[in-house]
């Protein structure tokens, strides 16, 4: 017996009475919550695992793709006291990802303390799929896998539910992913809900926002994270600029302007005033895309 009949004939209800928000660019058929672990070293060599949860929002014309901490914001307009789930976030470099139904393009949005970039490229991973079956979750699952960024991913979907969407950029497929992990067994995204309500896909214009391209972003960004003085001190690369905006002191990746590296004592960055320690220590920086 399939478990999703009552979903599926709920997709096919209109949302036109749905109130959308002044920035809202969609409205969600249903949302997924992905459990997103990263094996990986910390500073002293030891093996640890940093677990953290992603949200997945599925429109009529729209998905949208981020870490728990950022939907949370999205929902209630504030920050959370718990900011430290912000900085896990930020340290795991969990990005937003628009896709667009339309024509296929994806739209990322993604940090790096605390500058804020975005770039574009074609949502086709050119999965291969396999005859492989598996039931994950109560959901009977197909394989499929696919080349992207340099590394191979396997995913399993489930065509009980008809969305071509999964977790961070991996979309394509003719069902839902529900599970998926890399060959090297470093990443690994697992369902863990699926929820039917209706709810606005919003996109926040920050004039702020650095535009760029997609292979500059991923180099520069392997470059600082995979330097080794960042799991000593994951602010190495900023340098403190003159005065500060909103009560926010401002950082440059600019380091071998004038070498003003912050140290771990001044790593604090603030919010309306509020002083916010960052993490004293990184672990080993796991690249999502290798190129």
């Amino acid at each position: 017996m399939k478990r999703t009949t009552t979903l599926i004939a709920g997709l096919l209800l209109s949302s036109a009475a749905f109130c959308q928000t002044r920035d809202s660019i969609d409205v969600t058929m249903f949302t997924v919550g992905y459990d997103y672990k990263v094996h990986t070293t910390d500073k002293d060599g030891n093996a640890v695992t940093d677990s953290l949860r992603t949200v997945l929002l599925v429109g009529h014309k729209m998905t949208k793709t981020m870490g728990y901490y950022t939907d949370w914001v999205d929902r209630q307009g504030e920050m959370r006291d718990e900011y430290y789930l912000k900085q896990r976030e930020m340290m795991a470099h969990v990005p937003t990802v628009f896709v667009r139904q339309e024509d296929k393009k994806m739209e990322v949005l993604e940090d790096v303390p605390v500058h804020h970039y975005i770039y574009t490229e074609p949502a086709k991973l050119g999965w291969t799929l396999t005859e492989d079956t598996l039931t994950i979750s109560g959901y009977p699952c197909h394989k499929a896998q696919a080349t992207y960024g340099g590394r191979t991913w396997t995913a399993w979907y489930t065509e009980d539910i008809p969305t071509t969407a999964g977790p961070w950029k991996l979309s394509g497929l003719p069902g839902l992913i529900v599970k998926a992990e890399d060959t090297d067994s470093i990443f690994s995204f697992q369902l863990f809900e699926l929820t039917q309500v209706q709810r606005p896909i919003t996109r926040h214009e920050d004039p702020t926002t650095i535009k760029t391209k997609r292979d500059k972003f991923i180099q520069m960004r392997n470059k600082l994270f995979l330097d080794p003085r960042y799991m000593k001190n994951p602010l190495y690369y900023y340098v403190r600029a003159e005065g500060d905006v909103d009560g926010v002191d401002i950082y440059h990746p600019d380091a071998k302007a004038n070498g003003n590296y912050v140290s771990k004592e001044q790593a604090t960055h603030y919010i309306n005033g509020v002083a916010v320690p960052w993490e004293q220590s990184a672990n080993e920086y796991q690249p999502l895309e290798l190129k």
